[in-house]
């Protein structure tokens, strides 16, 4: 049992992957056109970008947003590397903050003491489906003149009072990577309700021209642009979002009332992607059930312990979820059974 568990529309898939290919226009045609529009639609955003990862569209977004090297960029500890890769690779200056306690979101108090005088966005990351609280964290960046740009790559579709996740925020950014609720191998979606900003990132994604005819490079940019074979691979499945989601859900709370460790949601908006436990011995558990063919996923080092980003400041709940968080076997296509099998295995280490 794989620790992640997709399921593909693969009878669906042949016709546009040949209407991609017969139409001889792969990158940025008319599918990856149409499934923008689907996106921006679905998500109830004015607009929507299409880019070749979720960690472009966090650069991109943070380009639009008038970064500049030097600038600082506040986000959490405990996040995938990229986040902090986008900041470092438009030359700005990663600033981090600490989580929860008890969930592995931005502490907002914390991200309160981190702002400077060169703190130019903050970037919350809707980690795993779990809402940051952005009725706090908006006002906040709002009234020091912050931009906030909402990392969304782990929470397509997941809603707070109503709102989808990454749709609150100046610009928000979600990825098609292969272990994501929609996944095209690659890909990545910024969406915004700003007009200019919109065209600030779709020039961007292309060197900063609308053609490659144009010769006037008034913007900088950058070939980030999606292709249209992987926009055949994610249009059938954002046909049917609807039901992997309700089994995203199933799932996750049927982990949940086994009470083995595995952290919650909030609400039944959120949407949790994978199911994320917690254990005091967690490489003994992930060992224990490996040895029975149920895969796990040990969580990345938080931010900190990266040379490349690095700080000497302490963050005792990051390291909290670095020695013990680990997703259990999640998915689309894991079976109730599936999940049972996985109980009982917990169960049994736990004694």
């Amino acid at each position: 049992m794989n620790w992640w568990n997709p399921r593909f529309e693969d009878s669906s898939i042949g016709p546009y992957v040949l209407k991609a290919v017969n139409e001889h226009k792969f990158s940025e045609g008319s599918l990856a056109v149409y499934f923008q529009e689907r996106m921006a639609k679905a998500l109830k955003v004015e607009h929507a970008v299409a880019l070749n990862s979720g960690s472009s569209a966090l650069a991109v977004g943070m380009l639009a947003l008038g970064v500049k090297p030097g600038d600082e960029v506040i986000l959490p500890d405990r996040t995938w590397i990229g986040t902090a890769h986008a900041v470092k690779l438009i030359g700005a200056v990663p600033v981090l903050v600490d989580v929860q306690e008890d969930r592995p979101l931005m502490d907002i108090r914390a991200v309160e003491k981190a702002i400077t005088d060169k703190t130019k966005v903050i970037i919350p990351v809707h980690l795993n489906g779990f809402a940051v609280d952005m009725e706090i964290l908006l006002p906040l960046a709002r009234h020091k003149g912050i931009k906030v740009l909402e990392d969304a790559c782990q929470a397509l579709f997941s809603r707070r009072h109503g709102q989808h996740l990454g749709t609150v925020g100046d610009i928000g950014c979600y990825s098609l990577s292969w272990s994501k609720l929609i996944c095209a191998g690659q890909g990545g979606i910024a969406v915004t309700n700003d007009p200019e900003l919109f065209e600030k990132m779709r020039k961007i994604r292309h060197h900063g021209v609308d053609n490659a005819y144009d010769s006037s490079w008034g913007q900088f940019g950058f070939n980030f642009r999606w292709t249209d074979i992987q926009a055949a691979l994610a249009v059938p499945q954002l046909g049917v979002v609807d039901r992997d989601i309700a089994r995203l859900k199933e799932n996750h709370a049927r982990y949940v009332e086994a009470d083995i460790g595995v952290i919650p949601t909030e609400s039944g908006e959120e949407v949790p992607l994978y199911t994320s436990c917690l254990s005091k011995r967690r490489d003994e558990l992930v060992k224990f059930l490996g040895d029975r063919d149920i895969g796990c996923r040990v969580l990345w080092p938080s931010i900190h312990t990266s040379p490349a980003v690095g700080s000497d400041e302490k963050f005792p709940n990051s390291d909290r979820f670095a020695q013990e968080e680990f997703y259990l076997p999640s998915g689309h296509a894991l079976a109730s059974e599936d999940v049972d099998s996985v109980i009982s295995a917990v169960r049994e280490f736990q004694g």
